[in-house]
């Protein structure tokens, strides 16, 4: 039987929710289909993602205090949906945020072990490369993009859903 990704969405939400008192967090999770996967791992990816999104919304509020002490909220949208790729059925997970963003030539980068842009002591570069590789465990995909409406990053998590919920004719 597989895992429905809402529940370890919510559960990654909660493990973050200190770092998320001053965000809005709008969730949109429709997948229905269940993925075949090891739960804590796939949650490791959520939270880290989550935690990054905070973090980058939370030195763009403390850049913006300093430079003009505007009013700005901080802002996360999680989308949970269902997406073939390739003919293959699968759940997509997206996760955007009003932070800083990713410039579009550390797309790939950000993905490499020991890379960080965070100041140094903060970040130790492994948090997303941990994620790259549990991906590829699970035979996903995880990609960066910049978002076009929220103006930050766009990190998007596909997995395959498990065969006990893609075929109804389980003759077993």
């Amino acid at each position: 039987p597989g895992v429905n990704i809402n529940k370890i969405i919510t559960e990654s939400l909660l493990i973050v929710s200190g770092r998320l008192k001053m965000i809005e967090v709008e969730q949109q999770l429709d997948a229905t289909n269940k993925i075949n996967c090891f739960r804590s791992k796939i949650g490791q990816i959520l939270t880290n993602l989550l935690a990054n999104a905070a973090d980058s919304i939370t030195e763009k509020i403390e850049k913006i205090k300093k430079e003009s002490n505007e009013k700005f909220t901080g802002k996360i949208k999680v989308v949970s949906s269902m997406e073939s790729r390739n003919g293959q059925p699968g759940v997509l997970t997206t996760i955007t945020d009003n932070g800083g963003g990713v410039p579009e030539e550390l797309h790939e980068k950000i993905f490499e072990q020991f890379f960080t842009t965070k100041a140094a002591g903060v970040g130790t570069g492994l948090g997303l490369s941990l994620c790259a590789e549990i991906v590829k465990e699970h035979d996903g995909n995880l990609t960066v993009k910049d978002d076009p409406n929220l103006g930050g990053a766009r990190f998007e998590l596909w997995l395959p859903a498990s065969h006990d919920t893609c075929h109804l004719d389980n003759a077993a």
